[in-house]
């Protein structure tokens, strides 16, 4: 008789398991994109003239820990960084994530691109972003020429990589339709940009996608599979098509899991023994460590003898134009779920070049397969509410929690209880560090449960009109893609305004929160 029981044997074979055939894997997935798409968000809230870059990056770090630290607690699971947040700026294509003495900051039409991931039990999800800083709060900056040329074809880029990515298709032809959609548009890929299959703890698989067909780096062909992970990954410029390593220092690196060497230096040993405790197959970034001179050091032998692969900050032509965008999509048996990934606000983006019918068909395309009506149903009954590019990603619910007065004297360390209420936050005034959004009703009346409970609420609503506007966005410029009826475009438009009206009205009914910093203990009311 077998000690093990078939219960057991079905959770060791489960436990076994690492792609999307497994509901667990695909509910971690969905929480790390989740966290992720938060982090991009709070980043980019927080951009605007003078803001400093390095702020920016432990800003969206912060974000991506403080939230991990909410889920899974219970379980022993790793949890947190995937990849640190970088934010490169104008030339600067991609991996800028400055140690504390950069003093980069944020110019008025800085082109900034955001990059960061999350992981939850190494089942990782990443994002990529692209904004234009307008001159001041609430500008309507409306894009046009080259740079509207460039956004939207990045835009049309991830659609179209998303519509290509399922299981039957290769890479060759993902390949061959960036590079119809590149010419469509009138602007370049950017040389060596590649997209990687993701698994457990991998971020960069062996299965790839290039945005461009190099005949000195071919690409093996491969078929994608059902249950698979793939990070769409896109960078388009106006100039030139190649980006050269900068002469700025590399910070963020990722271990060689399959390299050893016996390290000469105390410094590198020290380094070398951190990353194998902290960051043992994933990037990271050299900010992270505590001792960050001997940590700059240290990393100079472990990358002498592979024992880390740089990932170095790469650069374009000054005065080029640079969009990056990057998404995260589990290949499903219904279709392809695109979990991460912003929209650009095509509304004010004017571009005048159009596809090809080819490509528009493929844009105009649903993610998901049809299902089949069943019988015995009423039309109404089986009618789907579909937005084919709407995301559906794992609804985060706050802990709410009997609270009593915050005795503003003693800080509130970092693992409290606190943390899981609010998943908004700031920078302090004062100590510039990440901090959280309070409401201030809970801090200041015996009868505040029910009203942190209305302002969650209030949250939740706020991000599901935004959603759905985006979404019905997304479905308009699909629809002007594929020249559809101007009955059809009025119709969207009506829901956009009908949209825009709500997200307003939820925003008027928030209240005002307290900002209220656990390092310093600054209290500062913000709207």
């Amino acid at each position: 008789m077998s000690d093990i029981s078939e219960h057991d044997a079905a959770e060791i074979k489960a436990a076994v398991i690492e792609d999307c055939s497994n509901t667990d894997v695909v509910t971690k997935y969905r929480l790390a994109a989740e966290i992720a798409q938060s982090a991009l968000e709070g980043v980019i809230g927080q951009i605007a003239p003078g803001k400093s870059v390095v702020e920016l990056c432990a800003f969206g770090d912060a974000i991506i820990t403080a939230r991990a630290a909410t889920v899974y607690k219970s379980k022993k699971v790793e949890k947190g960084i995937a990849f640190p947040t970088c934010i490169s700026v104008n030339e600067i294509v991609c991996h800028f994530s400055p140690l504390p003495n950069e003093t980069t900051t944020i110019k008025a039409g800085d082109w900034v691109k955001i990059d960061l991931g999350c992981h939850i039990d190494g089942y990782i999800a990443v994002v990529a972003h692209t904004v234009i800083v307008p001159a001041a709060e609430g500008d309507d900056l409306i894009v046009i020429g080259s740079q509207a040329d460039v956004l939207k074809c990045a835009q049309d880029a991830v659609e179209l990589c998303a519509r290509l990515i399922k299981p039957g298709n290769t890479n060759h032809q993902v390949t061959d339709a960036l590079e119809a959609l590149a010419e469509s548009y009138g602007v370049k890929s950017l040389h060596g940009t590649l997209m990687h299959q993701m698994k457990r703890f991998v971020i960069d698989g062996s299965k790839t996608i290039a945005q461009k067909h190099d005949p000195e780096a071919k690409t093996a062909k491969v078929t994608f599979e059902a249950n698979e992970v793939y990070a769409i990954d896109v960078a388009f410029t106006t100039g030139l098509d190649k980006a050269v390593a900068s002469e700025r220092r590399t910070t963020v690196f990722k271990r060689q899991v399959d390299k050893s060497y016996r390290l000469k230096m105390k410094a590198s040993r020290y380094v070398f023994s951190e990353i194998n405790s902290k960051f043992p197959t994933l990037p990271f970034t050299i900010r992270a460590f505590e001792d960050e001179a001997q940590s700059r050091m240290g990393v100079v032998e472990c990358v002498k003898h592979d024992l880390l692969t740089p990932f170095p900050i790469l650069e374009g032509r000054e005065g080029d134009h640079i969009a990056h965008l990057k998404a995260t999509v589990l290949l499903m048996p219904n279709g392809t779920t695109k979990i991460t990934g912003l929209s650009l606000p095509l509304e004010r983006i004017n571009s005048e070049k159009t596809v090809t019918p080819e490509i528009a068909a493929i844009l105009s395309s649903s993610l998901k397969k049809k299902s089949k009506k069943k019988k015995g149903k009423t039309a109404a009954a089986t009618k789907e509410v579909e937005h084919d590019l709407e995301m559906q990603p794992v609804t985060w619910k706050p802990q709410i929690l009997p609270l009593s007065v915050l005795p503003k004297a003693e800080p509130l360390p970092l693992e409290s209880p606190w943390h899981a209420i609010i998943d908004c936050f700031g920078l302090c005034r004062a100590c510039r560090t990440p901090c959280r959004l309070f409401n201030m009703s809970s801090l200041q009346h015996e009868t505040h449960e029910h009203q942190v409970r209305e302002a969650v609420a209030k949250k939740e609503r706020l991000r599901f009109h935004q959603g759905l506007m985006a979404a019905i966005l997304e479905k308009k410029a699909a629809a002007r893609t594929a020249h559809a009826s101007s009955r059809e475009l009025v119709e969207l438009s009506a829901r956009i305004k009908e949209e825009a009206a709500k997200i307003a009205r939820v925003k008027k009914e928030l209240e005002p929160v307290q900002l209220w910093c656990p390092h310093c203990g600054l209290d500062d009311t913000m709207s």
